[in-house]
């Protein structure tokens, strides 16, 4: 990497819209911080006040208490005009002695990090007939704050003033962009879409800006787009991606998501081509932003930006350039071709873990339950390096089944009980990535080197360029993967196992989002470290096949001694 190894990514929280529930939000933040360290920075995005002043009555608790605020927080503009006079300068202000920062209706904020953010207030103006918001009784109406074509050209204008190279890292709009999901095969359901969803021009400002995350609220759900590209294949150079979120109102529950965590470094510190390296996402979409939009001037007519191309009076045919794009699209056909040919075939060859299947060696097989069995790694570490693997065909533990799920957990539950009678400790880890068939790697080690493992991993990450991320004790895997999104996932045992009664382990989860290339050696080379079990020189697992007779005798004395623990018995 050309950044500083010094430098530390900022752990980033946005939220959806307060409307007043500031306690509950803080109090969903403290849970996170006390499971995952502090955060630097808090985004309220949407409304910050409700309309009713006594339902702000825990956002003035804190206004006055400014002690109890746990992070610095920053909030957005309101959609409601009548919100403002809860904000005592409308251009942006200190809302609680430096703690919670009113950003103001529209502009750009650089955080002291060197973060660089852009934020847009409000709901994009439209005719009489939308310019009215009704409220909960029906009673009377609220006029929306506005922007138009001229707030979006003047921030667009304003970032144009960055260095060459630099970009926006965060993008904060209350409204969402027009078509968002357009391409990313993620249908929005027209009940979940309000009357004021989706603004043209905010598609408009995305689409220009280019930002690596995007965020927007004021609708009450949650959805996470696939990356989206910010060129044209083979037509441009290769650009950064962009992240689209839209998170829900805030909630006791945090269902549906209203808060969102991430860990960023700014752009500023990379080069541009590190930049678009670290944002390359095998499962990603072309642009959803139509490249010609139905802007109008304030006179009806058609709007053309200094930024975008004029139409042109003459056309010219360019024989050469037209013959190279054919040439280039030809071999992207026949590449794409030789790559699906290559996983059909890959898909009828028979797998090597599937216990139905031809391919598996049965001699390795400690332990055979409903969903999942237990067996020994070809060539493993050393006698205690296992793998947990389905029975049947599952690609990894994101697509598996809720059934296969618990006795995977009783499988790990039984180990680490296992272990802990031999004094040891037991990590797992899975790699999805260049797999076929699920398999979560078992490896057993003494125990007083539990406190090792962190230092260990981490620091073999960094050395490799690898981000592993800690993820909260409750979160589910399946709520922050994709199904076809390749990873790597890691569980560290901490200091004890909780009482068997309990039927549960205590543990500190790990994950690598991959985008891009992977170490696929990552998890043995860290065991086989130093530092760990000290054993380089069996790093390479066909150098540590044994004999079928060794294979057959190291199974039947571990099944000997797992048998009083043996889930499956």
């Amino acid at each position: 990497m050309s950044t500083n190894e010094s430098e530390k990514p900022l752990k980033i929280l946005v939220s959806g819209d307060v409307e007043g529930k500031l306690g509950d939000l803080y109090s969903r933040v403290k849970s996170i911080q006390s499971k995952v360290g502090k955060f630097d920075i808090l985004f309220c995005v949407g409304e910050f006040f409700a309309q009713d002043e006594s339902e702000n009555s825990e956002i003035f608790e804190y206004i006055s208490n400014p002690s109890l605020v746990p992070i610095q927080t920053y909030v957005l503009g309101p959609n409601q005009s009548s919100r403002y006079k809860y904000f005592y300068d409308k251009s942006g202000c200190d809302l609680c002695a430096d703690k919670i920062i009113y950003l103001g209706p529209k502009g750009t904020y650089n955080t002291v990090n060197g973060l660089n953010i852009v934020y847009l207030s409000g709901f994009e103006k439209k005719n009489q007939s939308f310019k009215k918001l009704k409220t909960s009784d029906d009673s009377d109406s609220e006029e929306y704050s506005e922007f138009d074509l001229k707030d979006i050209e003047a921030i667009i204008n304003n970032s144009e003033k960055r260095s060459p190279g630099e970009c926006i890292d965060i993008l904060l709009t209350n409204q969402w962009p027009k078509n968002v999901e357009n391409l990313s095969n993620q249908e929005l359901e027209n009940k979940q879409k309000s009357e004021y969803f989706g603004s043209e021009l905010v598609a408009y400002l995305a689409q220009k800006l280019k930002p690596r995350y995007h965020f927007s609220a004021s609708q009450n759900f949650f959805f996470e787009r696939i990356p989206y590209r910010n060129h044209q294949v083979l037509l441009e150079k290769e650009k950064h991606m962009t992240r689209f979120l839209g998170l829900a109102k805030v909630n006791k529950s945090n269902k549906p998501k209203f808060l969102y965590a991430f860990n960023i470094l700014p752009a500023k510190k990379f080069d541009y081509i590190e930049l678009v390296r670290q944002t390359a996402n095998p499962i990603s979409s072309d642009n959803p932003y139509s490249s010609s939009f139905n802007l109008k001037n304030e006179d009806g007519s058609k709007y053309f930006g200094d930024h975008d191309a004029q139409p042109s009076l003459q056309y010219f045919y360019d024989a050469d350039y037209i013959q190279k794009m054919n040439e280039l699209q030809e071999q992207e056909m026949l590449k794409q071709k030789r790559k699906l040919e290559a996983m059909q075939k890959q898909a009828q060859e028979p797998c090597w873990f599937c216990l139905g299947g031809s391919k598996v060696e049965r001699q390795y097989i400690v332990s055979v339950g409903d969903k999942c069995y237990l067996a020994y790694a070809k060539g493993a570490l050393n006698k205690d390096h296992l793998l947990i693997i389905p029975i049947n065909h599952v690609q990894s533990s994101v697509q598996a089944e809720q059934e296969l799920m618990e006795e995977i957990a009783k499988y790990k539950l039984a180990l680490a009980k296992f272990f802990k009678s031999k004094k040891k400790c037991v990590l797992f880890y899975e790699r999805n990535y260049r797999t076929k068939h699920m398999q979560i790697q078992v490896y057993g080690i003494r125990a007083d080197k539990t406190y090792l493992l962190k230092d260990a991993f981490m620091s073999m990450a960094q050395d490799q360029d690898i981000c592993l991320n800690e993820i909260p004790q409750m979160t589910n895997l399946k709520q922050i993967m994709e199904p076809n999104r390749p990873f790597f996932y890691l569980e560290i045992p901490n200091e004890e196992l909780h009482d068997g009664s309990r039927g549960e382990m205590d543990t500190t989860r790990y994950l690598c989002e991959i985008r891009g290339g992977f170490p696929i050696n990552f998890g043995r080379d860290v065991m086989a470290s130093e530092l760990l079990l000290n054993c380089a020189d069996r790093i390479d697992w066909k150098e540590c096949v044994v004999s079928l007779e060794e294979e057959k005798k190291m199974t039947q004395d571990f099944r000997k001694e797992f048998k009083m623990f043996d889930p499956a018995l």
